[in-house]
């Protein structure tokens, strides 16, 4: 349970689905849609008194009256007095957040670097510390001999059976040894079955 002090308001961002607007008649979809937000903050955030913020206003008559959007991303604001304002959620400081976790992962790989080689020049006072540059290429012929090592080897070719005619022949003749023995155990399954058709 969250006890707020009086001072504190309340804010939740939520997206509100605005579909519905589309069963009203063309010519008040957009007040209508302006009415359903006031009705989704009454509902989520126990407040009689709701204010709309202008930008969202325009946000919403942006298209006319015929066409709101579909669906609205909103911050609502509940102050000391109870009073709920409807202000359109910006997304900047999620992109801000996007944006900085390449350059972490970058710099994480170049500390572990940086600390290999610290520890080095630390049991080698006389060694040369290298600069940034030189680290990123480590890194990355790293990178490159770990992908090499991941991709499975090609298998060979098969290996090539030399044969001398002797042993050709011999090959040849037990195939067709084979093939003349099937054909007489059909022709024998052949005259069982007339056999047994005449019998019958």
């Amino acid at each position: 349970m969250i006890i707020l002090s009086e001072e504190e308001e309340i804010s939740r961002v939520y997206t509100i689905n605005l579909s519905k607007v589309l069963l009203s008649p063309e010519n008040r979809r957009t007040k209508r849609a302006i009415n359903m937000i006031k009705e989704f903050a009454t509902r989520h955030m126990k407040a009689e008194e709701i204010k709309i913020d202008e930008e969202l206003n325009r946000q919403m008559w942006q298209r006319g009256i015929r066409h709101p959007p579909r669906r609205v991303r909103v911050k609502m604001a509940k102050d000391e007095d109870g009073v709920v304002t409807v202000s359109p959620y910006s997304e900047e400081v999620k992109e801000e957040v996007a944006e900085e976790k390449p350059a972490v992962v970058e710099a994480a790989a170049l500390a572990s670097a940086a600390g290999t080689v610290a520890e080095v020049a630390a049991e080698k006072p006389e060694a040369k510390v290298p600069e940034v540059e030189e680290l990123e290429e480590k890194v990355a012929e790293a990178a490159e001999v770990k992908e090499e090592k991941r991709k499975p080897e090609k298998e060979g070719e098969p290996e090539k059976i030399v044969l001398g005619e002797e042993e050709l022949a011999e090959i040849m003749a037990e195939e067709m040894d084979t093939e003349s023995e099937e054909k007489e155990s059909e022709k024998r399954k052949g005259r069982r079955k007339s056999e047994s058709e005449e019998s019958e």
